[in-house]
């Protein structure tokens, strides 16, 4: 029997990761949201997810290192990572 495919969405915003979550579980993917990094990077290695949504902004880190971080643990070096960015305001070009 095929094991359904899991996606680890890490984001602060809860709508972005109620989203991904109504839209990919119906589709037969298991998601696991999260909204802290630091705990992502803790579950991930446990979790063994086929592909990663990453949020680029967090108030105390940033999803470059975060997502550095999820490549250093053993297994999820091959990982697809896809980063977001989910801003509700004027963006700044630097």
């Amino acid at each position: 029997m095929d094991r359904k495919k899991k996606i680890l969405v890490i984001d602060d915003d809860r709508s972005v990761s109620e989203l991904f979550t109504k839209a990919l579980t119906p589709k037969g993917f298991e998601v696991l949201s999260l909204e802290d990094p630091d705990r992502a990077i803790e579950i991930a290695g446990d979790f063994h997810p086929d592909l990663i949504y990453l949020s680029l902004l967090f108030p105390a880190s940033n999803g470059l290192k975060v997502g550095k971080a999820l490549h250093n643990i053993g297994g999820l070096g091959d990982v697809p990572i896809v980063m977001l960015i989910s801003y509700r305001g004027e963006i700044d070009p630097k």
